[in-house]
């Protein structure tokens, strides 16, 4: 699959508008092709940045592997950003963090910073593959731990949540564990659908 989208944005002030609403992904699959575009903007001074006088390129930065950089190409006043599918596949599923700089011979300007995250590709995964994010399988399992120390009355203290193996002396401090969790996967279903969030917080206002 290959994605496609744009952005018009710029700088206000000396600040950085975050310009992404429907440019780079929020996600894609290891493997795929992705390619979006991004127009003009405009520096700090009032002066407008293109294609002609600044180059563009982005930098993907992840615990798991060193910092990829992928180059824009001109198109016009505009750039063309592309993640070619062989760069692609060389994402370790995850997430990252991005930055979209600008340089010319006398300045370079972060344009805006964000966050995507990589999917694996289920063509290249091995047996015993679990579709689960990290947070949704730790909290799988704080909730099995809660469950667990309830049904033996507190014997097995022991559990593994996440990477961490940890001891537990009371259901309250598992439950601190599954509220923990609970809040990271639902940051993630808020990441990867914005418009949750804004149903979300109309139902509270209802209440």
């Amino acid at each position: 699959m290959t994605f496609y989208g744009s952005y018009n944005g710029g700088f206000r002030r000396g600040w950085v508008t975050n310009p992404y609403v429907s440019g780079i992904p929020t996600q894609f699959t290891a493997g795929d092709s992705v390619i979006w575009t991004d127009t003009v903007f405009v520096d700090p001074s009032g002066g407008t940045g293109d294609s002609t006088t600044y180059a563009l390129q982005y930098v993907f930065a992840s615990v798991m592997i060193a910092p990829i950089t992928v180059t824009s190409v001109a198109q016009g006043s505009s750039w063309q950003t592309m993640i070619s599918k062989t760069v692609s596949a060389t994402f370790a599923a995850g997430d990252y963090t991005w930055e979209a700089q600008a340089s010319s011979t006398a300045n370079r300007f972060t344009l805006a910073t964000g966050r995507v995250t990589v999917k694996p590709d289920l063509a290249t995964v091995g047996a015993g593959y679990d579709g689960r994010s990290q947070a949704e399988i730790a909290l799988a399992q704080a909730r099995a731990a809660f469950a667990n120390f309830s049904a033996t009355g507190g014997r097995v203290r022991s559990y593994t949540i996440g990477h961490r193996s940890m001891t537990f002396d009371n259901l309250t401090e598992i439950q601190t564990q599954v509220t923990f969790w609970q809040a990271q996967v639902e940051s993630e279903k808020i990441a990867q659908n914005p418009r949750r969030r804004l149903i979300h917080n109309r139902f509270d206002r209802i209440r």
